[in-house]
């Protein structure tokens, strides 16, 4: 059987990084290192690629210009070896060459594949298709045009480049990363094969995303932002507005396939403490809720901004849970399970900029058990959201909001629950709820530190807790499954998505010691699923619920 190849022909300028400072007015040597420094290639994706088996060849071409761009792609193979080893790959190949013979590099490419073997399909992946103007005109197989958005592009440029290659009518898929190009390949195949069949032709959903270069990267670990028939997906940036009557980007060359729905996580915006990235967050919130006025009756906005603020507060998410729990429907379903408890840890809220720290210390050492957990109210979007401390007694408590890295801060006294070592990670896509069992903090013997100085453990809540606490702490669970009654938790997850209009969250649960009650002890928005089953097959039943809710919706009015 005549082995069949799919090649990907990709311009590396921006695909190969993720991120990359300007090398296009280099002139000299001189500054190769210092650039070099600051630009890394996309490695994750990368590797992926490296994985895949023969199905595909990709040929990453690397233009050069000038001496000084050679210089750095040699100083790049030199610092990234393992990337750029040919020998570790047969499906994977570097070229050099000058931007201007194109034209010729294509050729010889198609040459050496039709001697070895058939061509099922040709892609052309840049974040500047006008430069490929290679004339395919007598081919025998399809040849597709992929629009690279990069995360290293300046972004006025890339989305002039996004416009002008819509307004050209050349887009037959737009990605964001060489991770998603197997799967935009494969969609097109399908997309393809379908429209030589109109009984079979399904509606195309194109499903428009907006995350950071870290969520992006949690993503292709789980295929999320990967084509899968008939679900495509576009980036979105909302550095720079979107104009036009309908969402982006128009029509594609498949016609009328424009973004349907809204995947994002828009708060980790707040997680960019750059300069320029603090200067961006302002016009990117004004964009992101012009964009949401405009489009929402084209739209479906899987979790609004709106309904995340509702659980980025620690404090905020407190007092809405109780509301919850005080509800008729919440009792009405609670009820069924009468020897069950469920609540939040007792908390103390304590903002320096407006509370007198004496005052609040004497109402902690009145009301207060100890030990307790000192957390940010803010819960996500900055690396001291997951810096916590366990604090043994009042005066160590003193101590450490007075000189601290949390110093400072708001923060939330949060009362420590004994729970056995064992806390149980509930995730939610949808009408899906999981549960993990992971080792946690053992049980504390509070005489045993209540008179102590500087009876202060501080860690991670991202990391493993036998690295970081003084005591000792066991390397698993001797029964890894949740104990946890998994009705309950079905209905406590329903009752949360319900009442916070949220489709993607997780939540932390403990259980006190010896006991049957059930206390949440933290939440967040679009967690990273880790070790979560087929989270990709989750997403996907996802957009199949909503926009069958909203088809009906549509014809009930």
């Amino acid at each position: 059987m005549e082995q069949k190849s799919n090649i990907l022909i990709i311009d590396g300028r921006h695909s190969l990084f993720k991120k990359r400072e300007k090398i296009g007015n280099l002139k000299n040597k001189e500054d190769i290192s210092e650039i070099l420094k600051n630009s890394q290639p996309d490695e994750q994706s990368l590797k992926h690629i490296y994985s895949i088996q023969n199905e595909f060849k990709f040929y990453i071409l690397l233009p050069t210009k000038s001496q000084a761009k050679i210089s750095f792609y040699q100083s790049l193979r030199k610092e990234y070896p393992n990337l750029f080893d040919l020998s570790s790959s047969k499906s994977v190949y570097f070229q050099d060459l000058l931007i201007q013979d194109l034209e010729k590099e294509i050729s010889n490419i198609l040459e050496k594949e039709n001697q070895n073997s058939s061509i099922e399909s040709v892609s052309i992946i840049s974040h500047n298709l006008f430069k490929f103007k290679y004339n395919f005109a007598n081919v025998n197989y399809p040849v597709y045009k992929i629009l690279m958005s990069c995360f290293s592009q300046e972004y006025n440029k890339r989305r002039n480049l996004e416009c002008e290659s819509y307004a050209q009518n050349l887009v037959d898929y737009h990605a964001s990363n060489l991770f998603q190009l197997p799967s935009a390949v494969k969609f097109l195949l399908k997309l393809q094969e379908q429209q030589q069949n109109e009984e079979t032709l399904q509606k195309i959903y194109n499903i428009g995303y907006f995350f950071d270069y870290s969520k992006q990267s949690q993503m292709n670990n789980y295929n999320i932002t990967n084509a899968n028939y008939p679900y495509k997906f576009t980036p979105l940036d909302f550095r720079l507005p979107y104009e036009g009557d309908i969402p982006p980007y128009g029509k594609d060359k498949n016609d009328n396939k424009t973004v349907s729905l809204m995947i994002h996580k828009f708060q980790d915006i707040y997680k960019d403490k750059t300069e320029k990235g603090q200067q961006l967050i302002q016009q990117q919130e004004s964009n992101f809720q012009n964009f949401i006025q405009k489009f929402k009756s084209q739209l479906i906005i899987i979790d609004d901004t709106l309904k995340q603020d509702k659980i980025r507060s620690r404090v905020d998410f407190d007092n809405e849970f109780q509301n919850l729990l005080n509800s008729e429907q919440a009792k009405q379903i609670l009820s069924k399970y009468p020897s069950h408890f469920i609540s939040t840890p007792k908390i103390f809220p304590f903002d320096p900029k407006i509370q007198d720290i004496e005052e609040f210390i004497s109402r902690v050492e009145k009301q207060a058990i100890f030990p307790i957990i000192v957390k940010t109210v803010v819960a996500t979007c900055s690396k001291e959201s997951h810096f916590m401390a366990l604090v043994h007694n009042i005066n160590s408590l003193k101590k450490f909001l007075l000189d601290s890295p949390l110093a400072g801060w708001s923060v939330i006294i949060q009362e420590m629950i004994n729970h056995d070592n064992r806390i149980n990670k509930i995730y939610v896509i949808g009408n899906h709820t999981e549960i993990q069992a992971r080792v946690s903090i053992p049980n504390i013997d509070v005489e045993q530190y209540k008179d102590k100085d500087d009876a202060v453990w501080t860690f991670d809540s991202q990391k493993g807790f036998k690295e970081q606490l003084p005591i000792q702490v066991p390397d698993k669970l001797e029964n890894p499954n949740s104990t946890l009654h998994k009705d309950l938790i079905q209905d406590l997850s329903k009752l949360i998505r319900d009442y916070f209009n949220l489709n993607i969250f997780g939540y932390d649960i403990v259980q006190r010691t010896g006991t049957q009650e059930y206390y949440i002890v933290d939440i967040n928005y679009f967690p990273g699923f880790k070790n979560f089953n087929d989270v990709n097959g989750k997403f996907l039943k996802l957009y199949q619920d909503l926009i069958s809710k909203s088809q009906y919706e549509q014809q009930q009015n």
